[in-house]
């Protein structure tokens, strides 16, 4: 079941990528809750939500790279991104997200510091850092 959840993990960022939220909501549950950087988000309009309050955030955001991991059932995704701020120089970081899965659809996706906590969060010891 990891290989597959993999796959859609890919997926998703084509999607994301070429034509936003929308485009990847088939890959998600419909009770999907996100745990992120900028709050908590639920259901296919609450990925909408986050994607246009990062938007508000920041200027030129772009995905460079990713690099996905199989972690059980679920998938960690370090998003590698470039952006800056309205008064920041561009900067790049690491975002580490894991994605868990239910009924072959992701049913809750949570930022994470590092692989690490991402890793512990997946085994159900460490909830994620938001």
């Amino acid at each position: 079941m990891s290989a597959e959840n993999l796959e859609i993990a890919r997926a998703i960022r084509g999607s994301l990528l070429t034509g936003g939220p929308e485009a990847a909501a088939d890959y998600f549950h419909t009770d999907v809750t996100f745990e992120v950087a900028v709050g908590h988000f639920e259901g296919i309009e609450g990925m909408s939500t986050w994607f246009r309050t990062i938007a508000n955030y920041l200027i030129d955001y772009e995905i460079v790279d990713a690099e996905y991991t199989e972690v059980g059932d679920g998938v960690i995704v370090n998003n590698m991104m470039r952006a800056r701020g309205g008064h920041t120089p561009l900067a790049t970081q690491d975002q580490f997200y894991l994605l868990l899965f239910k009924d072959g659809k992701v049913i809750r996706v949570s930022r994470h510091a590092d692989a690490e906590e991402a890793r512990a969060s997946a085994e159900g010891s460490v909830p994620p850092s938001g």
